[in-house]
């Protein structure tokens, strides 16, 4: 396993333990465009993802 592997795994399991709030902070608060972009860009992902599911658990 690469250093580069390693440290996305780690920083994977960081962010599953965060809220999604506490991901909008990080984006907000981050000092350069390219994080900002990087975090907004999880934090969308993961809206669309959990509307997605709550959709598909929708019963009509």
């Amino acid at each position: 396993m690469t250093n580069l592997n390693k440290y996305f795994d780690e920083f994977y399991e960081v962010c599953k333990t965060l809220s999604l709030e506490e991901l909008q902070k990080i984006a907000f608060n981050a000092k350069d465009e390219e994080t900002r972009l990087f975090f907004g860009a999880i934090v969308n992902y993961s809206i669309k993802v959990n509307f997605k599911k709550a959709l598909e658990n929708e019963k009509y």
